[in-house]
């Protein structure tokens, strides 16, 4: 690891260090700009011709991971072992069918985005494939990785924490330490989260949180069942819960369904370009091909359409009127805008794939664990007896963008944990990482 220094790194001494060939660890908090400052490095090593590629072990993660010049794309479709399931020659075997030879060898630097949801067990068999694919004996196949992410957050699902393979211990990682919030504006809110993401919340901040229970109470007694009116997204540990509770509140809204069709259109630059339908694949990790819609159900932006507006990703609001082509919708802001189909394109040297689709999405409810790495304006969380898993409550509260816009149901303090493995190595990280410096112009959505 490297030696800690009080001089503060910047984004082209990052660039530096991977050009050298040192594995790079982003670590901090969620909303301090480490997928901001993935981008800028990325988009540095794309201009010095390095061959890289950048990926993130859920779709969510890789949304707004894209540069000019490189498509971003889960882990999973990158290495392409599918689920991952299996033993190492078979998710080599695998890897091999699906073609995935090229990738593997014509990449330098490879960006790995929310590595703590990436589990030891899984990281160790990828290596296996990355050094037999490479044909190179080296960790990694020699390849240099840059990885990012927050172990205070969620754990991998059913395997080991990454940091306890041997793998990892031999990528020797350079630690680069996330300080400075970007994300929330309100400072004493970030104070308070970063004391409960490390389990050690005052009682001030648990005065504060109960005060949020206190809020929720009101604001179901003022809305009294209103469609009309904006409710937050309610957050469950748990998907069944989060199924039963969208299909009863749209059920309850007597407005006709409406569905919303994607326009695609493709260009290839070469001919060597893969096929619409590899694209199109792509695009449907994040944007869906249908969106459907009523009158009165509450919705959240999926794109920053104009942020001086407060149209950014992740606002709420309800639809009051639906049309052929567009949604009005009124935000939590209290304006009404009207919304249309908004474009994502996805672009590399060989191909363009365009998504022409109404960036609006139901946000009724969700799990805790599909909303890591988003921000809403606009959520309640159950924080009670269902909270399963460690971090969980500090995911689920720091996806709220300031103290006014989080609503809790239900508070069990005791239910405030982070893993101690994960602690005990993340201030390892700190005290022999070095802090970054970076500038953003804007709050990161």
């Amino acid at each position: 690891m490297a030696e800690k220094r009080e001089s503060k790194l910047s984004v082209s001494d990052v660039v530096d260090l991977l050009k050298d060939g040192k594995n790079v660890l982003f670590v901090g908090a969620g909303g301090c700009g480490k997928s901001f400052a993935l981008r800028e490095v990325a988009s540095l090593l794309l201009a010095d011709e390095k061959k890289i590629a950048i990926t993130a072990t859920t779709g969510i993660a890789s949304l707004n991971l894209s540069v000019s010049g490189c498509i971003a794309t889960t882990f999973h479709r990158f290495a392409g072992i599918e689920t991952g399931q299996g033993d190492p020659q078979e998710l080599y075997a695998l890897a091999q069918k699906k073609n995935s030879m090229k990738k593997w060898r014509g990449t330098e630097i490879l960006i790995i985005d929310e590595i703590s949801m990436f589990g030891a067990e899984l990281f160790t068999k990828v290596e296996y494939v990355a050094r037999t694919m490479r044909g190179n004996d080296r960790p990694f196949g020699g390849m240099t990785i840059l990885a990012s992410g927050d172990f205070l957050q969620l754990s991998p699902v059913k395997d080991r924490w990454i940091f306890e393979c041997e793998v990892w211990e031999a990528m020797d990682f350079v630690p680069v330490v996330f300080t400075t919030p970007v994300r929330f504006t309100d400072k004493s809110y970030y104070d308070t989260l970063m004391r409960i993401r490390c389990v050690s919340p005052t009682e001030e901040d648990i005065q504060l949180l109960n005060a949020r229970v206190s809020a929720y109470d009101q604001l179901m007694k003022d809305n009294n069942g209103d469609w009309s009116k904006i409710r937050p997204t309610v957050l469950y540990s748990k998907k069944i819960d989060v199924s039963t509770y969208n299909d009863n509140e749209m059920s309850k809204l007597e407005f006709p369904k409406k569905t919303f069709n994607a326009i695609d259109s493709f260009m290839v630059f070469q001919n060597e370009a893969k096929s619409e339908k590899y694209y199109s694949r792509l695009m449907d990790e994040n944007v869906p091909e249908t969106v459907v819609l009523k009158k009165g159900a509450q919705v959240v932006l999926k794109a920053n359409l104009n942020t001086d507006e407060k149209l950014a990703n992740g606002s709420r609001g309800v639809i009051i009127e639906i049309g052929v082509d567009f949604c009005d919708v009124k935000f939590v802001s209290g304006k009404t805008h009207r919304i249309t189909n908004y474009v994502w394109e996805i672009k590399d040297k060989d191909a363009k794939f365009s998504r022409s689709q109404i960036p609006l999405r139901l946000a009724y409810s969700s799990t805790i664990h599909s909303v890591q790495g988003c921000t809403l304006d606009c959520v309640v969380m159950d924080l009670g007896p269902s909270v399963f898993s460690p971090g969980q409550a500090y995911v689920a509260l720091s996806r709220a963008r300031s103290i006014e816009s989080l609503y809790i149901s239900d508070l069990a303090v005791k239910k405030i944990t982070a893993s101690k493995k994960a602690l005990r190595y993340n201030e390892y990280l700190v005290k022999n990482g070095r802090e970054i410096n970076i500038v953003v112009d804007k709050v990161e959505k």
